[in-house]
């Protein structure tokens, strides 16, 4: 059996924490911008 090392493991899960935090941001910041440029061109 292959020991993890706890702390690796916690740097590990943090990294993908802030990679789908940092996914959350930019999709919502684009969906903004999109609808943005939605209502512009109604206008």
């Amino acid at each position: 059996m292959y020991q993890v090392d706890p702390l690796y493991f916690y740097l590990y899960q943090d990294h993908l924490l802030r990679k789908s935090l940092a996914l959350a941001l930019m999709s919502r910041l684009f969906g903004r911008v999109s609808m943005q440029f939605e209502l512009d061109e109604e206008t």
